[in-house]
Parts: structure tokens; sequence; C-alpha cells
């Protein structure tokens, strides 16, 4: 007598919903990974474009400025960073862009980092320091889910630095003033 090989209907069916149980459990952890991704790179992003700015104004020995655009070919005084930023020199000559975020992410800049940057040929920057803070949708109550924003800190000496929310007790909101 030949025996036939392979699963049982049994066996295949408990696979089937062993599988789809560990695929619903990890869907919402990728998502969220992915996510907190999208955020960091975001973050990344901004401050490789604050440094570029910074080395090319002290390069230059002339202001560059970068700030939020809606067209990415001049500077915008409404909506947030997410919508897109170009670096500009003193001469109005666009030196990068950097198109929209992607996904739900915010990008909100304390006064007077709200509209731009501009770093003199010094390195400094022009005016005092402050803040842009990065949010997303996994954050519903910033007081409970803060951890998962993002900081940029600008000094008024042009060093740039990153670090969560939570390690920076002067943010309380996605939008600061």
């Amino acid at each position: 007598m030949k025996y036939a090989n392979g699963f049982t209907l049994i066996e295949l069916m408990m696979t089937i919903v062993i599988a789809s149980v560990l695929l619903l459990a990890g869907v919402p952890s990728f998502n969220d990974l992915s996510k907190k991704n999208s955020l960091a790179a975001e973050v990344n992003a901004l401050i490789a474009d604050l440094q570029l700015a910074r080395s090319e104004a002290i390069k230059r020995r002339q202001a560059v400025t970068v700030c939020k655009s809606t067209n990415l070919t001049s500077c915008a005084t409404t909506g947030g960073w997410e919508q897109g930023r170009i670096i500009l020199d003193d001469s109005g000559i666009v030196l990068r862009t950097h198109a929209p975020a992607r996904g739900t992410i915010t990008i909100r800049g304390t006064q007077p980092l709200a509209n731009g940057i501009v770093f003199q040929g010094s390195g400094l920057i022009e005016g005092s320091g402050g803040m842009l803070v990065f949010c997303d949708d996994r954050i519903d109550d910033f007081a409970t889910d803060r951890k998962k924003a993002s900081v940029i800190t600008v000094s008024n000496v042009g060093r740039v630095r990153s670090m969560k929310a939570d390690e920076q007790n002067a943010i309380t909101t996605c939008t600061p003033n």
C-alpha cells in the first residue's frame, strides 16, 4: 500500500490560524516602527540641511537661509516645515531643496524659527535660537505621548542638536508658538 505524503486538513487549518494570529500581532508593531523611522529620517534630513547651510555660510562668508517653502523656489510664511524647505544663499540662489514630508508628520518651529533660520557668514544665527518640533499621528495626547516626538534645537552660535521631546521640558505641544 502507498501512503500519500502531505498535510491533513486539520494541520493546514492550524497553520493558517497561527500565521494569521502572528500577522495580526505584527502589523501594528510594524506600522509603528515604520512611522518612527519616517520621523527619524525627517529629523536627520533637516539636521543635514541646517549643517549644510551653516557650512555654506562660513565657506561663502555670507548669509545662508533655510526656510520652509511650498513651491521649493521661495520662502513661505504660512504652514509648517513639513510642506518642504529650501536653502538659499544671500543672493537668493537655491542651493538645495527638500520635498514635503511623507505621511502625517508635522514640523513646527518656535519663535524665531517659525519660518526660517539665517546663518551668518560667521556661522552664528541671525537673532536668537529656538526649536523645531516633529510630531506624527502616533501622538494623541502630547502629555502622555511626548516621548514619540522629536525636537531639534538651534543655539545662538548655530549649534544644531536633536533630542526626544521628553528631554526638552520647554515643549508642551506639537504646535509651539
